[in-house]
Parts: C-alpha cells; sequence; structure tokens
C-alpha cells in the first residue's frame, strides 16, 4: 500500500512539473510579443488559369505602329533607271531674237538617269481597331499612305555619251550644256513616270510595311485611299 502511495505522488509531482513547465514557457510567448502585433497570413500568388486551346488576344496600339513605320526610312524608296537621247541646236541670234545664219552648234547627249520616290513618313494615317470590336475577331489595322513624292533626279555620268558639232562663229558654251542637262532630267522623269515608277513605289511601300508590321500576327492589315 505504502507503495502505490508512493508511486502516485510521483507521478503527481511529474505533472505537476509539467504545468509549471508549460505556464512559465506560455507566459514568455506572452511577454515576448509586440502589442498590436497580428498574425500575418502567407500571400498566394495569384495565377491565370488557361484552358487548353485558349490563346490571350493581342493589344495592338496606333502608337506602336506608328513607331515601327518611323523605322523604315530610307527602305521607303523606290527608285527607277531611265534612258534618254536627246539633241539641241543652239543659233546665235541678234534683234529681237533673230537668228544669224550660219552660227549654229549642235549638241547631242546620250545618257541614262536615277529617279527616286518617297514618302513623308509622317504624314502617313493608321488607325487600329481590335479584335473586339470586329465581328471575324481579327484586328485591323488601316493605314493611308501620301502621294509618293520625287526625292532624287540625276543623270549617271559615266554613262554620258556626247557629240558637238562646234561652230567658229558660235563656240559652244558650258551654259549650253548646262540647259540641257535640265532638259534631260525632265525627259528621263517623264519616262519614269510613263513606266509607271509611282505605282511601284506604292506597291514596294505596302510590301515594306506588311513586312515591319508582320508580329502583329493577329491584325489584318487593310491599305487606305488617301
Amino acid at each position: 500500500m505504502k507503495t502505490f502511495l508512493r508511486v502516485c505522488s510521483s507521478i503527481l509531482s511529474i505533472i505537476l512539473i509539467l504545468a509549471i513547465a508549460f505556464v512559465a514557457g506560455y507566459w514568455v510567448c506572452l511577454s515576448n510579443q509586440e502589442p498590436g502585433g497580428e498574425i500575418v497570413e502567407p500571400e498566394v500568388e495569384a495565377f491565370d488559369l488557361q484552358l487548353p486551346g485558349e490563346s490571350e488576344l493581342q493589344i495592338v496600339t496606333v502608337e506602336e505602329v506608328t513607331v515601327k513605320l518611323d523605322q523604315i526610312g530610307e527602305l521607303a524608296t523606290c527608285e527607277g533607271k531611265y534612258h534618254v537621247s536627246y539633241s539641241k541646236d543652239f543659233t546665235r541670234t541678234a534683234l529681237d531674237d533673230y537668228e544669224v545664219p550660219f552660227t549654229t552648234n549642235t549638241i547631242s547627249i546620250d545618257c541614262e538617269g536615277i529617279v527616286k520616290v518617297g514618302y513623308d513618313m509622317s504624314r502617313i494615317d493608321v488607325r487600329v481597331v481590335s479584335g473586339s470590336e470586329t465581328e471575324d475577331g481579327k484586328g485591323k489595322i488601316f493605314i493611308s499612305i501620301p502621294e509618293a513624292r520625287i526625292t532624287d533626279n540625276y543623270i549617271i555620268w559615266d554613262s554620258v555619251e556626247c557629240v558637238e558639232k562646234n561652230n567658229i562663229l558660235h563656240p559652244i558654251e558650258f551654259a549650253q550644256y548646262k540647259s540641257m542637262i535640265a532638259a534631260i532630267e525632265e525627259l528621263g522623269l517623264q519616262e519614269a513616270v510613263d513606266n509607271g515608277i509611282f505605282e511601284a513605289a506604292d506597291e514596294h511601300l505596302k510590301t515594306v510595311i506588311t513586312a515591319f508590321l508582320a508580329e502583329f500576327k493577329d491584325y489584318e492589315i487593310t491599305f487606305m485611299e488617301s
């Protein structure tokens, strides 16, 4: 009997010691906590569940398209070559443009030249319609390009062949050549226009623009008349 009481006393002592240790630990924990502190739940990063076969629509702005078009620069230039044979007689005149007999000299020039056509890219108008606004769900980029303009027109000097018929009574002067060069450039320009340089320039520009905007794959490019 005494042995049983001794065992019970030992068990109660152990339980009492554990209880005191638990209370002491709890008190220490409370004393170390900052006033007004609160338990912070760990943040869970949100995620977007994308279903199989579902793709996010590409959003394109007018500013993005304009920036790409500004990068085209010289690529928008189209050039055409022309060939001109031009001959002119020059006669000395006097008294109300009366031609003096036997004073005629002649210059004949055969040459090639280049005409370049370009665009002021800052004048291109752009309008963008997202796929959410169209019936087929495909975005549209509407581009209105300005009229092409002549950016350069010059003779290829290595191609020039010149024949002169000088006259001792009226020697050939540099001013005569100068006037002929201006006339040849005008004739060459007309030849290039007749050969469709402006139409070719428009098609070239459209090809370049389409290539530059290829990254906007969710959008269809449509060219409008300016």
